[in-house]
């Protein structure tokens, strides 16, 4: 029987959803000292490091506190802390940027921006029901776009310089291999291949500068939702890694990226190779989950997956790319099928 429930107790629902993510989420006591922490880890005592070992503990842990944030920020956000957020955020931005001695103010506040936003408006499109996969590109277009204007005028300069790093890198190890008494022809096609690899790596700097903050609002969105599903709120539930499916929607994009790199100049070939890189990764995770899927669907033993997944990674970009084919194959055959909204 169909029960038609009325307003008054739908509402009451999500109020009893909403308390119970309050008792146990983040609370603006840990939030807001994590706005100030990673201000000091992200900017300050990284300018003061003087030795390897503290410069990457205070960049992990600055890693670490981004990702807090993306997902501290967009429940105080849902729960209706929103000025309270933006006040402590302008607090610990104007922090921020008396400690740097405003030598990266344009850095700082580019980066400082991004995560705000973020955090912000994925609370605010839960609030307003919007299905998750929307919100998570939403995120992603602000982080493309905002890495974009800070790296873009940067890229050039890197490029230049990582190129002549891997021309000098290929003549030094030919140089190594002469004097070591290889043959010549030898030292000349390992030289050639080391720095055609690193050409490639140069390259797809764009693509691994941006992957890298994808990767931290990735984790902090997926912690939010799973917080928010674990409070009752059903309606923006993440499915199981075995559901995951890149939409059909992606299919021209994919298209026109390859016939931008087939027939596009040199600067539009680049964009194409990164932003294929970028598409290859989102695949190659629909991949693996389509494998585990049918893996869980088998009753494949968890020896039988360990082995299976050792040997993905010891294929290295051969397992990468098989895995990216299949999650591509996949979102057009859709061998699960999985709807659009059983994949987010």
């Amino acid at each position: 029987m169909k029960v038609n429930r009325s307003v008054k107790d739908i509402r009451a629902e999500e109020l009893l959803n909403l308390t119970r993510f309050r008792r146990r989420g983040p609370s603006p006591g840990t939030v807001m000292p994590a706005l100030l922490l990673y201000v000091l880890f992200g900017y300050v005592l990284v300018q003061k490091t003087d030795t390897y070992l503290f410069g990457i503990l205070t960049a992990t842990i600055a890693y670490g506190l981004a990702v807090y944030l993306y997902y501290g920020l967009a429940a105080l956000t849902y729960r209706g802390k929103g000025r309270l957020l933006w006040l402590s955020a302008l607090t610990a931005a104007a922090l921020g940027l008396f400690l740097t001695g405003f030598n990266q103010a344009w850095t700082f506040i580019n980066s400082w921006l991004m995560i705000i936003l973020v955090g912000f408006i994925t609370g605010r499109r839960v609030t307003a029901g919007m299905g998750n996969l929307k919100i998570y590109l939403t995120g992603l277009g602000i982080i493309v776009f905002f890495n974009l204007v800070l790296y873009v005028p940067q890229w050039p300069e890197m490029m230049k310089t990582m190129t002549g790093a891997a021309a000098e890198a290929a003549a030094n190890i030919k140089s190594y291999m002469l004097s070591g008494g290889y043959d010549r022809s030898l030292a000349d096609e390992y030289a050639l291949n080391l720095e055609k690899m690193l050409g490639m790596m140069t390259r797809l700097i764009p693509v691994s500068m941006i992957m890298g903050t994808v990767v931290q609002y990735s984790i902090g969105f997926m912690l939010f939702f799973m917080r928010v599903v674990e409070r009752g709120m059903l309606k923006n539930e993440l499915p199981n890694f075995y559901r995951w499916k890149m939409p059909f929607a992606f299919m021209p994009v994919v298209i026109v990226t390859i016939l931008v790199r087939l027939l596009g100049g040199e600067v539009l070939q680049l964009v194409a190779d990164n932003a294929l890189l970028m598409l290859a990764i989102y695949y190659c995770l629909t991949g693996l989950a389509l494998s585990e899927y049918f893996m869980n669907k088998m009753k494949v033993s968890l020896t039988v997956r360990i082995v299976f997944y050792i040997f993905l990674i010891l294929s290295n970009l051969y397992g990468f790319f098989i895995m990216a084919l299949l999650g591509f194959i996949d979102s057009f055959k859709d061998w699960r099928k999985v709807t659009v909204a059983e994949s987010g």
